[in-house]
């Protein structure tokens, strides 16, 4: 007995299915990349690499309470080692190339959309002219510095844009780097928190007890 064709009409074969499967499947990383992404950036670890960006691209005398030691002597003095300079640090080398990933590779590249100017921070906004614009003295304000020596109070939204761009990159770098060190030496670096049901506070996927209100999570305090 012949066997009859199969159903063309099959939903394995419909190409809307496949769409639907590739559409769940994008949405389902997004979100995965998402939640690794705000485990890393959103939590307690975008303060650690805020305070040891600050530290390191800040001048030493930025902080009242963290005076430089003085400087060495010029020439050694009789019967001492010759003094050199420390070399740099490795978090310092590593700021900086993530830094400069950032500013003269990334930037660069965003500058080209229609939307994102290279001049980013230059811009502003006129909310009180000064006295010589006031005066039709001048056409116009082309930098921050010319409006606010002429006494203008301008709104330099540019600026804070600017800043928020540049920690986004930053932090998505690091999380990228983070990734790669993860593939590489299979060691989890990106550990995702959850709510702890009782305080509210984020603790580890896999902690049994909260560390803050010391809540068992196995059920027992419901009990």
């Amino acid at each position: 007995m012949p066997q009859l064709p199969p159903d063309t009409d099959d939903e394995t074969t419909d190409p809307r299915s496949h769409l639907s499967d590739f559409a769940a499947d994008a949405r389902r990383r997004a979100s995965s990349f998402w939640d690794s992404f705000s485990n890393f950036a959103l939590r307690d670890n975008v303060l650690e690499v805020a305070v040891g960006l600050m530290y390191a691209l800040s001048p030493p005398m930025s902080y009242p309470f963290l005076r430089p030691h003085p400087p060495p002597p010029r020439f050694p003095l009789p019967c001492s080692p010759k003094l050199t300079p420390p070399s740099p640090s490795f978090a310092t080398s590593f700021t900086t190339l993530t830094t400069s990933f950032v500013s003269d590779i990334l930037l660069p590249l965003l500058s080209l959309l229609p939307f994102i100017s290279h001049s980013l921070p230059d811009v502003f906004l006129i909310l009180r002219r000064g006295t010589l614009y006031s005066q039709h003295k001048i056409p116009r304000y082309n930098t921050i510095k010319q409006g606010l020596d002429d006494g203008a109070v301008l709104w330099a939204y540019g600026s804070f844009l600017d800043a928020v761009l540049r920690f986004v990159l930053v932090a998505l770098t690091l999380f990228l780097i983070a990734k790669g060190y993860e593939w590489v030496s299979k060691d989890k670096v990106v550990k995702r928190q959850v709510k702890c049901r009782y305080c509210r506070k984020y603790i580890s996927e896999k902690a049994r007890r909260c560390v803050n209100c010391t809540s068992w999570l196995d059920g027992r305090e419901d009990k």
